[in-house]
């Protein structure tokens, strides 16, 4: 009976420990920016628990009329997000050109990317850190504000 008992207190410990996480938050921000040839629309979505970022999907649509304008975007971002990701880690993208529309669909997880680094090469992402360089819900939200989308 003994036995059953501190199984018992075990199980119900691990349960407790576990359920202890904070509750998931999500933010969403858009953004548009309007230029002579094209249109770029963006959505964040931000999952944060305890006010740390864990991931932030982005959905980035490029709307133009000139193809060349569309190519050129669609080798900018990939070498970008291939770079972040060789060198810091924790990106996922898929970017595609549909018609007149370029889509880019990108997963940054923050649990796995190398923050560190990438604040010691990229010095203006400590204004939206936390002491132990950890990238905060509200440095989230005021760095995609900084760009011109609307969080809610």
């Amino acid at each position: 009976m003994k036995k059953y008992l501190n199984l018992l207190l075990i199980l119900f410990c691990c349960l407790l420990l576990t359920g202890c996480k904070g509750k998931k938050e999500v933010l969403k921000c858009d953004g548009v920016s309007k230029q002579t040839n094209y249109t770029i629309s963006t959505n964040y979505e931000i999952e944060s628990r305890d006010n740390i970022v864990n991931k932030v999907i982005v959905k980035q649509v490029i709307e133009s009329k000139n193809k060349k304008i569309l190519t050129n975007f669609k080798k900018q971002l990939t070498n970008q997000y291939k770079s972040n990701n060789s060198t810091y880690g924790g990106y996922k993208y898929d970017i595609n050109i549909n018609g007149k529309k370029l889509t880019a669909n990108v997963e940054i997880d923050y649990e796995s990317i190398n923050l560190k680094r990438f604040i010691k090469d990229n010095s203006a992402m400590k204004d939206y850190v936390n002491k132990d360089n950890q990238f905060t819900l509200d440095g989230a939200k005021k760095l995609y504000e900084s760009t011109g989308s609307k969080c809610e």
